[in-house]
Formats: C-alpha cells, sequence, structure tokens
C-alpha cells in the first residue's frame, strides 16, 4: 500500500512547496504531522511521565496527529473551521477551478469521514482520476479511532 501511496503523490508540487512557496514554520509544522512527531500530548507523555496523553478539549482519546484533526472538542472544532475558512479564501484568490476548490472544501470539511470520491461524484472524469488518487493516498491515518 505505502508503494502505491508513494506513486500517487505529485513529487515536484511536493518538493517546490517545501522548498520555496510556504514560510519554513509551516513546512516544519506538515512535517512533524505526516511523521507523526508533532508536540501532542501523545508525544510528550512518552517523554514526561506525568504528562496526560488524553485530548485537552474532549478529555477522553488520546491527543495524535489525527485525532487533532477530528476531536469533537469545541475549542479544537472551532481551530479547525478557521484554518478551513483561511484555506477556502487562499483557494478563491488563487483562480482554482470552483469545481475543485468546491470538493477540497467540502473533503476537509467532513474531516475525514467522506472519501474524495464520494466528494466528486458526478464531476467531469478528470475530477475522478484526481479523487482515486487521492483516496489511495488518504486522510490522514484515516483508519485510526
Amino acid at each position: 500500500m505505502f508503494d502505491q501511496q508513494f506513486e500517487e503523490l505529485d513529487w515536484i508540487h511536493v518538493y517546490r512547496t517545501v522548498d520555496e512557496e510556504v514560510l519554513w514554520l509551516f513546512q516544519l509544522w506538515a512535517c512533524k504531522q505526516v511523521m507523526e512527531i508533532a508536540a501532542t500530548n501523545e508525544i510528550t507523555s512518552k517523554r514526561d511521565q506525568d504528562h496526560c496523553s488524553k485530548c485537552t478539549w474532549c478529555t477522553v482519546l488520546v491527543e495524535t496527529t489525527d485525532h487533532m484533526h477530528r476531536c469533537q472538542g469545541e475549542g479544537r472544532v472551532k481551530a479547525f473551521r478557521l484554518g478551513q475558512s483561511a484555506l477556502e479564501r487562499w483557494v478563491e484568490t488563487s483562480d482554482t477551478d470552483l469545481d475543485l476548490a468546491d470538493c477540497v472544501s467540502e473533503y476537509i470539511g467532513n474531516r475525514g469521514k467522506k472519501s474524495m470520491g464520494r466528494v466528486c461524484l458526478g464531476l467531469l472524469q478528470q475530477f475522478q482520476r484526481l479523487s482515486k488518487s487521492h483516496d489511495c493516498i488518504g486522510w490522514l491515518n484515516s483508519l485510526k479511532e
């Protein structure tokens, strides 16, 4: 599965993004998210046994990087929605295809609960190819929780 995911990535644009197009702090954040080494309560509790691994918002589940994107705690949802709104504003100003912009917004808004294939149903063939590739890569750790 990992080999197939590796092949689906658009490595030229990944390189451009982490090399020149975004701020260094975002590059660092993205790398930590993907590598699952962000300073979550789970990671911090491994270094400090007095630190609780549970999410500070929902207080029920262990706070992993994936949980941070899915947590239903009020503050976490609000922060997620602010990020989603910022992304939507950026997409609107970047001459992105409107159907693609809508797909990205709907996919992100569903926080991993709806496949890109379902989001792109009924759209042009190019969106079907995109959604198949995207669903191969998937939502970060979507089968956890």
